[in-house]
């Protein structure tokens, strides 16, 4: 018996690709890379380099081709590993870099710029020599950055000097560049960072327009890191005629931090934000993520639940817009949520409550019982019984949270409103929803004592008396629709099933082919399925019973525009 094959290894691998041609060169990478393992994989990087004499060799033409189509990951990832190992003088590295910049989308660059970075941090003269050729060339300042961070890793003092002349005299460009490249250093010590943000305010008070922006939001990103106390003097930098982008830079700073904000920071950059006319969508997916982020952290919590509040309240945001702030705070602890809805609900504002509705109707099928603390809040009665009316008007269809609320305010708001707040669980809550909002009153009664005990038993004992008042009179056959309307509806209905079932056998090629019959047999359902061939086949399916409640309020039934209109009424803080 012959021996198996010996399976294909790196060496195989690296001789296909010296020998493909162009236009093959990228399907054999992809084959090497599901074939080989992370080791062999480097190796073969590695191997393919030591092959390269020139920017003109045959290998690297699809690193300075365009190509159509989406990012190729494992083609670029084996590149920047190429380039790293090469052994190239510092022009013809440059040269490569640039011609293989040019034939990508800024986007799609970030790999080549890394394997460059790795190439000029294995030799102590080359980020020097690519720093002083690119200064000299004007070159794509987005080379200076990655020859910049290899000089800090092989020469830290040395190139950090350096970088401070760039920022403090440098081009334009070459200033950003360095700016962000010194920043974003980590770690760092106090004292550097000092000096950095020294010499970038100086060189902001000769920028404006987006180079200023730049330059702030790389101050403010150290300052974040090192220097919280600073940060106030730091938003002094904003160019006035920039505010969309100086606020979009302060927020995104709050996503992108290492660790959680200082708070003292974050209530500074919240005032900041709050005073804009006009928050854009970018700004604001920047505020969401940071807020999803970082309220569930307990140094910066009390800060980021104010920040939330505060854009519900003061801006357009709502929890539809803050789509991960809400689902945030449905995973933070009861306690915490529920102090945060509390606030909303306690400005006594339409936003407020209406914030409160959305994180209810986020819950997925379990409903939210909070258990709210209005006492901090100190009501006074009017603006507490507008809340009640807002609640039992605009929570229709989360009748469990209206509730829980709604008892809240029983619990911890001012006693001159119990009765009517009382009388809106009765109506219109609990006789809309007589299951689920009765079944919630019961099962809460069990965790109150004293006046609340006595309030759930009323409510209980009357909620009981109507249903059994209403079973009493039966069905009113003047409600329901005439007995000739119901059957012509069933006839509809039963037709218009049939014709989409037909309709959809229309359109299928399976449908065309095959001929199926189907056969009900007690509790089973027979299939007799003809193929191509002339046989058929028998299956056989057991039958199964599948039913589903959706609970609907009763009053919407007896009687539609009473119940919608006194809804508007409630949800505007009037009586109805």
């Amino acid at each position: 018996m012959p021996d198996a094959d010996p399976p294909e290894n790196m060496d195989h691998y690296a001789s296909r690709i010296a020998a493909a041609e162009q236009a093959e060169l990228p399907r054999c990478i992809r084959e090497a890379r599901h074939a080989l393992g992370e080791s062999d994989w480097a190796k073969l990087a590695g191997k393919i380099s030591n092959d390269i004499d020139g920017p003109e060799h045959a290998l690297l033409l699809p690193l300075v081709t365009v190509r159509e189509g989406p990012f190729d990951w494992i083609l670029e990832s084996f590149y920047a590993e190429v380039l790293a190992n090469l052994e190239l003088e510092t022009s013809s590295m440059l040269q490569l870099m640039r011609e293989a910049l040019g034939t990508r989308p800024a986007g799609d660059r970030w790999t080549i710029l890394r394997g460059f970075e790795s190439w000029a941090c294995k030799a102590a003269d080359r980020p020097g020599a690519c720093i002083d050729a690119l200064v000299a060339d004007a070159a794509p300042p987005e080379l200076l950055a990655p020859a910049l961070r290899a000089g800090l890793t092989v020469q830290r003092r040395h190139f950090r000097e350096r970088g401070l002349a760039f920022i403090e005299s440098g081009p334009k460009p070459i200033a950003i560049a360095a700016a962000e490249v010194l920043a974003g250093q980590k770690p760092i010590g106090k004292g550097a960072a000092k000096q950095i943000l020294k010499a970038i305010r100086l060189r902001c008070e000769s920028m404006g327009g987006e180079a200023r922006t730049k330059l702030f939001e790389a101050a403010l990103g150290l300052a974040f890191r090192t220097a919280p106390h600073t940060a106030a003097s730091i938003l002094t930098l904003v160019d006035p005629g920039q505010p969309e982008a100086f606020l979009r830079s302060c927020a995104r700073q709050l996503v992108v931090a290492d660790s959680a904000p200082d708070a003292a920071l974050v209530e500074t950059i919240a005032g900041v934000l709050l005073q804009a006319e006009r928050l854009d969508a970018a700004t604001m997916k920047f505020l969401d993520d940071a807020i999803r982020r970082w309220i569930g952290i307990d140094s910066s919590h009390a800060a980021f639940a104010h920040l939330l509040v505060s854009l519900i309240l003061e801006t357009e945001a709502t929890f539809d817009t803050l789509d991960a702030s809400a689902g945030a705070v449905l995973q933070i602890a009861a306690e915490r949520r529920d102090a945060i809805l509390a606030r909303l609900l306690a400005s006594d504002s339409f936003e407020g409550a209406q914030a409160v509705y959305q994180i209810a109707l986020k819950t997925f099928g379990k409903p939210l019982e909070p258990v709210l603390n209005f006492a901090p809040h100190a009501l006074e009665p009017e603006p507490a019984i507008r809340i009640a009316r807002r609640v039992a008007g605009l929570f229709a269809i989360t009748p469990v949270t209206a509730t829980s609320i709604l008892l809240s305010l029983l619990r911890s708001g001012p006693a001159e409103v119990a009765d009517e707040v009382a009388g809106l669980i009765m109506d219109p809550v609990l006789i809309s929803y007589w299951e689920d909002a009765g079944d919630y009153l019961r099962k809460r009664r069990e965790h109150e004592i004293g006046d609340m005990a006595a309030r759930i038993d009323a409510l209980i004992a009357a909620l009981e008396g109507y249903v059994e008042a209403i079973r009493a009179v039966g069905y009113i056959e003047e409600l329901f629709p005439p007995e000739r309307q119901r059957f012509l509806r069933a006839l509809k209905k039963d037709a218009d099933s049939r014709a989409v079932s037909r309709k959809a056998n229309e359109g299928s090629l399976l449908a065309s082919l095959m001929e199926t019959r189907v056969v009900l047999n007690g509790d089973s359902a027979i299939y007799r399925v003809f193929t191509g061939d002339g046989e058929s086949h028998r299956a056989e399916q057991p039958m199964q019973a599948i039913e589903h409640s959706h609970a609907l309020p009763r009053l919407d039934a007896i009687d539609p525009f009473g119940y919608w209109y006194r809804r508007r009424l409630l949800m505007n803080g009037l009586p109805a």
